[in-house]
């Protein structure tokens, strides 16, 4: 555990001049499992979008895989990170197609706006079946389950090969048998 994954040094955010995260000094280091735990409103998910780029610190130093906050374009970092959050659904459009959603985490974006590469699409499928999705790879993300939605945020967080996984409430809607991952039947979660 040498590397230094997380550093925040001081960071302080303010939304609509209500201080979220006061003073916050944290490091993850290669190799380390960290997990939040806290109250509803407590600033779980706001510190998740520093950690991704997605909300810019008030205050204080941030540095996200080697790379200090503002010197080095915040794109390059998303490719990097496995983000799994419930609310990422919201972002995807309902008639997108299960497999190009999976495919879109390579790029970490919300959309695919290329034809991807024969072998971006096998990987694609070998996660959804690996997170018990398979049948679904050609079904409209809209017509999923909530539970089967985030499978598939999960199968898009990893389809990047992350240096980082960031995962706020990665079992939301998962069943018992999901949250477990029994490792039975062809088409659930277990060992690819």
């Amino acid at each position: 555990m040498t590397g230094l994954i997380l550093g925040l040094s001081n960071v302080s955010l303010a939304i609509e001049g209500r201080k979220i995260i006061r003073d916050l000094s944290w490091e993850v280091k290669e190799g380390e499992n960290w997990v939040l735990v806290g109250e509803n409103g407590a600033g779980k998910t706001t510190l998740l979008g520093i950690l991704n780029g997605y909300r810019w610190p008030s205050a204080g130093r941030a540095t996200v895989l080697g790379k200090d906050f503002g010197s080095f374009d915040l794109r390059d970092l998303r490719r990097k990170i496995g983000f799994v959050s419930s609310y990422i659904s919201d972002w995807i459009p309902e008639e997108e197609k299960v497999i190009d959603v999976v495919v879109s985490g390579r790029y970490a974006s919300i959309k695919l706006w290329k034809n991807p590469p024969p072998e971006e699409v096998a990987f694609a499928s070998r996660l959804l079946r690996r997170v018990g999705c398979g049948r679904y790879e050609g079904a409209n993300f809209g017509k999923l389950s909530q539970g089967e939605r985030q499978r598939v945020i999960i199968a898009r967080a990893l389809m990047a090969r992350p240096r980082l996984m960031a995962l706020d409430e990665p079992c939301a809607g998962l069943d018992p048998q999901g949250r477990e991952g029994d490792g039975k039947g062809k088409d659930r979660p277990g060992p690819e």
